[in-house]
This record gives structure tokens, C-alpha cells and sequence, in this order.
């Protein structure tokens, strides 16, 4: 008896769809059925709801105002970074050490396509965590302010929001992925990233001068201004210098181009490892 002929090999392009979704799919499944996420998602939840409610309360400005403060200095500029650090450390070196990777390997699709795959999945989770954070906020703020005659944020106002944190969340999960691929152990992956977040994105984002453009944190923001809901009073909150704002479809370019970059320094790395 003859031995069976192999499989047909896929063609380039459908071999990279299998990849990117075979991972997508994987890696979404084991970000969401850990009980961790969820527990840090719910606490955070709880956190800006009741900012939002301590705040709403002393009437200094409109709900909106106020939801666009709670988000634009607590959401984006702190929980954004730290969550996609979070779930880039575990879809890039917790699931190298555990050894996840196996399966995936043996299928017959490129390694970009597996490494953008987990790279969409961190996005997609960090997406789903800040539209639940945005849309609690809409409902904390609207209930402090009570029956004012104020306007009130909508949940339009926070889903457009959570679709701006997922754009920055595609960049932020791009380089984390890829520092914690070029760093040997979880531990220095986690050193690094914290660093950056805290320093680059945290205090160089804030200065003035132009060398906040260049930061994640800055683009993801000014994309945060473009929404008919949101008065311009806001960049002289969140920014030192409103003329260096830079302008939204900048700020997208900036945030897509940054994160094809990352990916492909990601990319380098993952290719030629073993695992």
C-alpha cells in the first residue's frame, strides 16, 4: 500500500486568515476564562464608578465634564497602559514558559499570522474592559447629577470612547508583546513595561514641548477629543499646551503606523524562537 498523499498546502493569504484567527481565538479564550481579568476588571468597575459618583456630586462642572475628566486623566493615562501590559505578559511570555504555543505551531500557518492574532486578541479584551469602564461611568456620572437640567453623557459617548481605547490598546499590546519577547524572564518583561508606562507615558506625556507627541498616551487622547459631545475646555485640562494637540487624523496615523512597527520588531523575534 501507498502511503497517503500530504494535504494540499494552503495558499499564502489563507494560511495567514487561519493563523490569525486559530490564535485570535485561542488566545481570547484563555484571557476570558481566567478568573484574574475578570476580578481586576470588576475592582477597576467599582473604582471609577465611584470616582464618578464622588465627583458627579460637588456640581463644579457638568456630568459630561466631569466624565471627560475621570477618563481622560484615570482611564487613558493609567488603566489603559497597565491592562495591556497585564494581558500582552500573558498571551507572550506566560503562554512561552507554559508551552501554549505547541499546538499552534504545528498547524500550517505563518508565525506573523499567530503573532497578530494574540496581538488582536489583547485588543479585543482591553476593548471589551474599557467599554464596560466607559459605560459605568456614563451611569455613575448621570446618576450623581440626578435630575439637573445639565447635559448628561450618552452611551454613544462611551462606546466611541472604548473604540478610541482600542486603538491604543492595539498599540500599547504591540510593544508590550514585543519587549516581553525580547526579554528572557516574565519578570524583566514586567520591569520594563512598568517603567515605560510609568515614566514615558506618565510623566513625558505631561511636559510640555513637543516631545509628547511621540507617546502613546498623547495620540490616544487627542483622539478622545473628536466627538461632538466633548467641549474644547478639555485640552486645557488634559493638556499643557493645547497648540501641540496633535491633530486627530495624526494621532491615527500615528497610533497604526507605531503599531505595525512593534509588530514587526515583535515579529523578528518571535520568528526565529524556539519554542
Amino acid at each position: 500500500m501507498t502511503a497517503p498523499a500530504p494535504p494540499p498546502a494552503l495558499d499564502p493569504i489563507r494560511a495567514f486568515v487561519l493563523g490569525t484567527r486559530l490564535s485570535w481565538e485561542q488566545g481570547l479564550r484563555l484571557m476570558l476564562r481566567g478568573w484574574r481579568l475578570w476580578a481586576g476588571l470588576g475592582t477597576i468597575t467599582v473604582v471609577v464608578a465611584l470616582e464618578a459618583v464622588l465627583i458627579g456630586g460637588t456640581r463644579h462642572r457638568s456630568p459630561v465634564d466631569l466624565y471627560v475628566v475621570i477618563n481622560g486623566l484615570l482611564v487613558l493615562n493609567t488603566i489603559l497602559p497597565f491592562l495591556t501590559l497585564v494581558s500582552s505578559l500573558g498571551l507572550t511570555s506566560g503562554e512561552i514558559e507554559d508551552g501554549t504555543f505547541g499546538y499552534l505551531l504545528t498547524r500550517p500557518c505563518p508565525r506573523i499570522a499567530l503573532l497578530v492574532g494574540r496581538v488582536l486578541a489583547g485588543t479585543t479584551v482591553t476593548g471589551l474592559a474599557l467599554a464596560a469602564l466607559f459605560t459605568s461611568g456614563v451611569l455613575a456620572v448621570g446618576l450623581a447629577a440626578g435630575n439637573t437640567a445639565s447635559a448628561k453623557p450618552t452611551l454613544a459617548l462611551g462606546w466611541h470612547l472604548a473604540g478610541v481605547g482600542a486603538i491604543g490598546g492595539l498599540a500599547f499590546t504591540s510593544l508590550y508583546s514585543a519587549i516581553a519577547l525580547y526579554c528572557r524572564r516574565p519578570v524583566v518583561a514586567l520591569v520594563v513595561g512598568v517603567s515605560h508606562a510609568l515614566v514615558w507615558e506618565g510623566i513625558v506625556a505631561t511636559l510640555p514641548g513637543s516631545i509628547g507627541r511621540y507617546t502613546l498616551t498623547q495620540n490616544v487622547r487627542a483622539l478622545f477629543f473628536e466627538h461632538p459631545e466633548i467641549g474644547g475646555w478639555a485640552e486645557r485640562v488634559l493638556f499643557r499646551d493645547v497648540e501641540l494637540v496633535p491633530p486627530a487624523t495624526d494621532a491615527l496615523a500615528f497610533l497604526l503606523l507605531a503599531s505595525g512597527v512593534f509588530i514587526a520588531v515583535a515579529w523578528h523575534r518571535f520568528a526565529g524562537r524556539e519554542f
